[in-house]
């Protein structure tokens, strides 16, 4: 953003939005034309409003295993827990597995696994093409592979043309 000389700013929050003016809670006044605004993030209103769960602005507390800190019998998996990494479909994914092997176990009197965060992207980098991350957890410790450039937003693509007939 700094390089388009787009302003940001973090950790401030609006009081009040005028025809073409943002007045935030530090005293500064923004003109605008176009305004994006992002929320911060919080859990649904049922967590919210319960007197029973302890929670950090809706977002559940749990151990690695994926079982609420309170209860162990709960499990609590995608945005609506406190686990560290990137909040995708596809580490929801993974933890729904998870809790449906560990809820198994814990049926069986067998030890639990923890949530190994496998990473997984290819994200748009503009006109400089797009960015491939992955991180996969493995015996030999964890393989971590980053490129940038044309060759990700082609692997992209075909990932995409791929996944819609694979689909359709």
């Amino acid at each position: 953003m700094a390089e388009k000389q787009i302003p940001y700013f973090c950790n401030v929050s609006i009081e009040q939005v005028d025809d073409g003016k943002v007045y935030l809670n530090n005293g500064e006044r923004l003109p605008y034309s176009f305004l994006l605004v992002l929320p911060p993030y919080k859990g649904k209103e049922c967590i919210l409003s319960s007197k029973d769960f302890e929670h950090e602005n809706g977002i559940l507390p749990v151990h690695e295993t994926l079982q609420s800190v309170q209860w162990e019998n709960i499990y609590v998996v995608g945005d609506a827990n406190n686990i560290k990494g990137t909040k995708t479909g596809r580490a929801a994914e993974l933890q729904g597995e998870l809790a449906v092997e560990n809820i198994v176990k814990q049926m069986h009197h067998e030890p639990l696994r923890s949530f190994q965060h496998e990473t997984l992207y290819f994200m748009e980098l503009g006109k400089e093409g797009a960015m491939f991350i992955m991180n996969k957890p493995s015996k030999q410790g964890t393989l971590t592979c980053t490129t940038s450039g044309i060759m990700p937003h082609m692997m992209k693509r075909a990932f995409e043309s791929y996944y819609l007939l694979k689909f359709s």
